[in-house]
């Protein structure tokens, strides 16, 4: 009788453990079947490719372009060495010594030529052409230093 006593109450215990494990297993804040179906009927002009749609021209380099398709936002080894960031006229895509592309102010490059040492030795690239830095403050050519 003892051990017909002792059972009562683990498997009491476990009734209520496995109720509230079904009450809680679908919170009221959950979706249910129905409110999924109507998001699989939503129209097409809400999918998730819509809202990451990029814009070329809003300074920001988004899924799906580049320098070559918009070198106003993107700064890579295809950006035109004409195209500006934002198109302000300020920032200009370069590589520096071999390093990644990076948009550069004219004062930002210069500093990168503006020693004696630097000469014949500092480089620059960008998509269509690549030089040295050939005479300070700043005095960069395209190609080798002559």
């Amino acid at each position: 009788m003892r051990a017909a006593v002792a059972r009562v109450p683990a498997v009491a215990a476990l009734a209520v453990v496995v109720a509230l494990a079904a009450a809680c297993a679908a919170p009221a804040s959950s979706p249910r079947a129905s409110d999924l179906a109507m998001l699989d009927a939503a129209p097409a002009d809400l999918g998730a490719a819509d809202l990451m749609a990029s814009v070329c021209g809003n300074g920001d380099c988004e899924p799906g372009e580049n320098g070559a398709s918009c070198g106003s936002d993107c700064c890579d080894a295809m950006t035109s060495c004409d195209a500006s960031r934002g198109n302000g006229g300020a920032f200009f895509c370069r590589s520096m010594n071999g390093g990644p592309f990076a948009w550069y102010t004219q004062a930002d490059a210069t500093a990168l030529c503006s020693d004696a040492s630097q000469i014949g030795k500092t480089t620059w690239a960008c998509a269509q052409r690549a030089g040295y830095c050939c005479s300070v403050p700043g005095g960069f050519v395209d190609g080798a230093c002559p």
